[in-house]
């Protein structure tokens, strides 16, 4: 049994319909198999970077094993916690489109003359995400 911390930092203390539907139902998914987690959100700072900070002072306090960011506006496909969850590495995240024509997304790729998929876990290595969908190991 897992112990994940889901941390939202939500400054104006709002958190969108979508993400709340996306959570409720992936939360309902981690009691089903048996993982437990723990909801914490920082609605007291305008400072993003302030704000995630404080969540994993809080998230180091805890037992749990994994650290999930969630930003109070993202949402994501039934599942698609989990699969973050079920990663067999330390950082992973899911990317999700600027809201902007033309869809492009908020990744640095590394400097490599070609970009491939690791064959065991499918995940694309990058020099930096977004930490809006986010996981983070102990």
């Amino acid at each position: 049994m897992r112990h994940i911390v889901i941390a939202v930092p939500a400054y104006t203390g709002t958190v969108h319909l979508a993400t709340m539907r996306c959570l409720l139902h992936d939360a309902l998914e981690l009691v089903r198999r048996g993982d437990r987690f723990t909801l914490m959100d920082e609605c007291s700072s305008a400072m993003i970077a302030d704000a995630r900070a404080e969540l994993v002072a809080r998230f180091l306090a805890t037992d749990a094993s994994d650290l999930v960011f969630i930003d109070h506006d993202v949402g994501w496909s039934p599942g698609s916690l989990l699969q973050l969850l079920d990663h067999p590495v330390d950082v992973v995240a899911g990317v999700y489109p600027y809201r902007r024509d033309p869809i492009t997304y908020p990744c640095s790729y590394l400097d490599k003359p070609e970009l491939w998929t690791d064959g065991k876990t499918g995940l694309l290595e990058v020099a930096g995400v977004p930490a809006g969908f986010l996981r983070i190991t102990r």
